[in-house]
C-alpha cells in the first residue's frame, strides 16, 4: 500500500506508524488494509457443548454425558447450591465422555434431597449441569 502524499508509514508487526508533513487540514485518516481474516482452530473446541444427565431429577445414581474430548478436561467435580464441592471425580473415571455418579462416598459425606452443579473444567472454559436430587 501505499501512503497518500505527504504520509510515510511503517510497519513493524501489528504496530502502524503514520508521520505527516502535511498540516493544511488538521486531520489525519489512518486506513488499514491487508487483513484477510481470522482463522479459529476448531480442531479440540465444539461448535456448541452438550451435557446430557439421565435420570435427571434423579435417586441416588446419575449418569452424565458430554461431547467434549476427555483429554481437554482438566477437572470434572459436582458442587452443592452452597458452591461446595461434594464429590471430585478422578482423571480415570472421565476417560470416555461419559461419567456415572452414584451419590454414595462424596466428600461431604450423605447428601440431602436438592440442586446440584456438575461442572468440567477444561483449560480455557468450564461447562456445567444443573442435577436435582431427589430422595
Amino acid at each position: 500500500m501505499t501512503p497518500p502524499p505527504g504520509m510515510s508509514m511503517i510497519a513493524y508487526g501489528q504496530t502502524v506508524t503514520l508521520n505527516t508533513t502535511d498540516a493544511t487540514n488538521g486531520k489525519l485518516q489512518v486506513l488499514f488494509s491487508g487483513v484477510s481474516g481470522i482463522q479459529q482452530d476448531k480442531s479440540t473446541v465444539p461448535d456448541e457443548y452438550k451435557i446430557e444427565s439421565y435420570p435427571n431429577p434423579f435417586n441416588g445414581t446419575t449418569t452424565i454425558e458430554y461431547n467434549i474430548r476427555p483429554a481437554d478436561i482438566t477437572e470434572a467435580m459436582v458442587f452443592d447450591i452452597l458452591g461446595r464441592v461434594v464429590k471430585k471425580f478422578e482423571p480415570y473415571e472421565y476417560t470416555g465422555q461419559r461419567i456415572i455418579w452414584n451419590t454414595n462416598g462424596n466428600l461431604s459425606g450423605e447428601l440431602s434431597s436438592g440442586v446440584y452443579f456438575f461442572v468440567l473444567r477444561t483449560k480455557k472454559n468450564f461447562y456445567s449441569k444443573k442435577l436435582l436430587l431427589l430422595k
